[in-house]
């Protein structure tokens, strides 16, 4: 696969990770009449909060139908005016501008065996940290928990040399690299870091996030703000104690992370990135985007970004109202697109432990 197209796979798998339940992303934890069961509180052998770790070891782009419902709206369509919704009214446009660059480029992106190789090879390690967990023996996380807090971090291989025939075999240690954080020398900084969680019935439920990432590849920096992540997973095996404290032996299934990136914002990134995308033009890549936009996320309005007649400072479909001198967002624009992935992980041990990685020149 050409360089230029690798690179654009890796960054489709960046825009919503660092970047992560039931398959498709829009299956409720829900009673009959429509409301969230209650989770236990008390129960029999609970102690101190205690804390997981799982690596990433599958990522995949998600079709239509996988990831969640955005907009709570469900479009529908069948003469072409519309972005039709998946089952449920899930919002994920990632596959169809994956294939439209594709269609562009006229080779295949691979987009999904490229993340694989770059997983399995020690170059995408990213690991979710599931804190305040409330059962000593971790049974909770099979059953319920009403309070946990997800944090995800950019892993490094403790190895040396590194050695990524170990990284996926479920009791590998990890150390943190700092461009994962808010502030280098605090591990709870991190920029993924889904607060209000829990688990009902082993299924793992994230409410919407924002969350940061500066991440870099191939030396270009990216800096993306993701709206509305959400998080939501099958636990499939709950990790035990391996006798030393850490938690380990546990699988995750079938996860869906989405959200929405506003194509503004997601412009400037590939700004900054054009250098790696090779023969494909930044102009071409908005254009893509804005064709597969799907989310109305800018009120109408002025949108406080100073500009100047003719200038680049507004998007395609703003204007620079004279006198005021600002971008203006009109109404009923779509102007973000919505991502979604599907993540399989296993377990692994935090060290706890903060690395800087040195940019190559």
């Amino acid at each position: 696969m050409p360089k230029h197209i690798r690179h654009f796979a890796l960054l489709g798998a960046w825009l919503i990770v660092s970047a992560c339940g039931g398959g498709n992303g829009s299956e409720d934890v829900t009673t009959d009449d429509g409301t969230e069961p209650d989770v236990p509180v008390d129960c029999v052998g609970c102690g101190a909060p205690y804390e997981a770790t799982f690596i990433i070891t599958s990522l995949h782009i998600g079709t239509v139908d996988q990831g969640f419902n955005l907009d709570d709206e469900y479009t529908q369509c069948t003469d072409g005016s519309c972005k039709v919704d998946g089952n449920n009214g899930v919002d994920n446009r990632l596959s169809e501008i994956l294939a439209a660059v594709e269609n562009a480029m006229g080779e295949p992106l691979n987009a999904d065996s490229e993340i694989d190789r770059n997983i399995t090879e020690g170059d995408m390690l990213v690991l979710l940290r599931f804190l305040d967990v409330e059962l000593n023996d971790m049974a909770s996380m099979t059953s319920s928990d009403p309070d946990i807090e997800v944090k995800g971090y950019m892993g490094l291989d403790t190895d040396e040399p590194e050695d990524p025939l170990d990284n996926l075999s479920g009791s590998e240690p990890f150390n943190v690299d700092d461009r994962s954080l808010r502030t280098v020398t605090d591990i709870e900084s991190s920029l993924i870091d889904f607060t209000k969680c829990r688990i009902v019935s082993a299924k793992l439920r994230c409410d919407p996030s924002l969350f940061t990432m500066d991440i870099t590849i191939q030396d270009a920096p990216l800096h993306l703000e993701i709206h509305e992540s959400q998080l939501e997973c099958t636990v499939e095996t709950g990790p035990t104690d391996d006798g030393s404290g850490n938690y380990v032996g546990g699988e995750l299934q079938n996860c869906i992370l989405g959200g929405f990136v506003p194509i503004a914002d997601l412009q400037g990134a590939l700004d900054e990135f054009a250098g790696s995308l090779g023969d494909i033009q930044p102009e071409q890549i908005q254009q893509i985007l804005v064709n597969h936009a799907d989310i109305d996320a800018v009120p109408e309005g002025s949108t406080g970004v100073a500009c100047t007649e003719g200038g680049p400072e507004c998007t395609a479909w703003q204007d620079c109202h004279e006198g005021e001198w600002e971008c203006y967002e009109p109404m009923d624009q779509f102007d973000s697109v919505s991502l979604g992935v599907v993540i399989q992980a296993t377990s692994a041990v935090f060290t706890g432990e903060i690395v800087h990685v040195e940019e190559t020149p």
